[in-house]
């Protein structure tokens, strides 16, 4: 799931107050309270710790984008020394007007007349912390920025799904319409009008990620009842729906493939057939069974492929991976669909 901005601020906040605390609680003098701060070598490792994390914000957003992933390498490097070698003396400048006592010699030398580190040994003390930050850094920059590749390529492929669903709903719609036209029937009008709801809210919701659950829905009853008025008497429709939408959303057009495919493989006036859908809400948990009568049909090749219950079956696993159960199976002379989310 994204974050949203402001869970994003927050979080970096509370990483750079967690990453400027380290060197206040585990300094020696952390007992002194407030003048604490008066010690030389603590201010010193604060300001070093402030340089380190402007390093990390510099790499993360201009050095590692610009130079890195655009395989400057070489670039990049010399900046990161660069990088390393201000956070690194700064804070020894910062602190030149120092007491020779209040700086710690460095190790193997003796501390008696030390008026300074030598730069091999600032540089030494700092290239681990520096290290972890760039490292860190580097890390985080491309794990983003390969879930930015990962959306980029789902969004694709959705649109691409979604391209090849909607002409095969508007091919059939435009067929029930043709059929009642043929037949001069006074239900053309209504029927017209299902269709101008269908394509509306194809044009104009479909392309969002998410739609309300309930205009979904209403869809889906356009869909059944402009097959209840080509249809007649000839097929039993019983389509249903319990629950409350409310404001829940859903991936538009996942549930339309099921019951298209009913009237499409269920539907033979001179058999004796059904088609049943019942959709129910509970919670934040969507259920769709449908079941329908297997009759002998004739399509045309390219209408054969079941593309539609494919890239249904697809984009439920783009769009909801781990929180859906997809069962659909044939029983002798009847198919059967039970479809289950969690919103």
């Amino acid at each position: 799931m994204e974050l949203s901005r402001t869970k994003r601020i927050l979080i970096h906040v509370a990483g750079v107050i967690s990453f400027l605390a380290i060197p206040i609680v585990f300094s020696p003098d952390f007992g002194m309270g407030v003048r604490m701060f008066e010690v030389a070598p603590l201010r010193r490792d604060v300001v070093s710790y402030v340089l380190l994390i402007l390093t990390f914000y510099f790499q993360y957003y201009y050095a590692i984008p610009k130079f890195f992933h655009t395989r400057k390498y070489f670039i990049f490097v010399l900046i990161a020394v660069a990088c390393w070698g201000i956070a690194s003396y700064l804070p020894e400048l910062f602190n030149h007007g120092l007491r020779p006592h209040d700086m710690p010699p460095p190790p193997n030398m003796p501390g008696k007349g030390h008026q300074g580190p030598p730069l091999f040994y600032v540089f030494e003390r700092t290239f681990f912390r520096f290290a972890i930050v760039l490292i860190t850094a580097l890390l985080i920059n491309i794990v983003s920025r390969l879930k930015e590749v990962e959306r980029a390529r789902t969004e694709a492929e959705l649109s691409y799904l979604k391209a090849q669903i909607n002409p095969h709903f508007l091919f059939n719609t435009l067929n029930s319409i043709y059929s009642l036209a043929i037949i001069r029937s006074e239900n053309t009008p209504a029927a017209v009008q299902q269709l101008s709801d269908m394509m509306r809210y194809v044009t104009t919701e479909a392309h969002n990620e998410s739609v309300p659950l309930k205009k979904e829905i209403a869809y889906v009853a356009n869909y059944v009842q402009l097959q209840r008025i080509r249809l007649g008497d000839t097929v039993k429709v019983q389509f249903d729906v319990d629950g409350d939408a409310g404001i829940r959303k859903i991936a538009p057009l996942v549930l339309i493939p099921f019951v298209e495919n009913a009237f499409k493989y269920g539907v033979n006036p001179e058999e004796d057939c059904y088609v049943i859908i019942k959709v129910t809400v509970n919670g934040n948990k969507l259920t769709m069974l449908v079941r329908n009568r297997i009759v002998r049909v004739d399509y045309l090749d390219e209408y054969k492929s079941g593309h539609g219950m494919s890239n249904a079956s697809q984009r439920l696993n783009s769009s909801y991976a781990g929180r859906h159960k997809l069962d659909a199976k044939r029983e002798n002379d009847e198919f059967k669909v039970d479809l289950e989310i969690d919103l």
